[in-house]
């Protein structure tokens, strides 16, 4: 098989992701409970996953943390992400959508600065 070059695309996150809080901070309170496609999840439940994704990468890139999680199947590593998902979720459901958007942007910023992430 041929490889093919990198393809960057860091650049694409920071404008979506700007555009994602602008729209979250215009948001009710109604609106933040909305239901989504993900089945059980809100509104709320599905940015908080987003603002886990961010969290995750910062702890990893900036800090060199890695939670070492041993993992010896497919199905491990999908049950595995499935807990985290949910637990994360579960845990921001104590926090206010004020807070919760005035905490994001620190945290995504941080990581996309010292990230090359690119897709091949």
């Amino acid at each position: 098989m041929k490889s093919t070059d990198k393809i960057i695309i860091v650049d694409r996150f920071a404008p979506l992701r700007d555009r994602l809080l602008t729209l979250l901070a215009e948001l009710g309170e109604d609106d933040w409970a909305r239901p989504t496609a993900a089945p059980g999840w809100s509104v709320k439940d599905v940015a908080a996953h987003l603002l886990g994704g961010d969290i995750a990468i910062l702890s990893g890139k900036r800090d060199g943390f890695h939670s070492n999680q041993e993992i010896n199947s497919h199905a491990e590593l999908i049950q595995l992400v499935n807990r985290l998902n949910a637990e994360w979720v579960l845990s921001l459901r104590r926090i206010s959508p004020a807070c919760f958007v005035s905490f994001w942007p620190s945290a995504g910023r941080k990581w996309r600065r010292a990230s090359p992430l690119s897709i091949q």
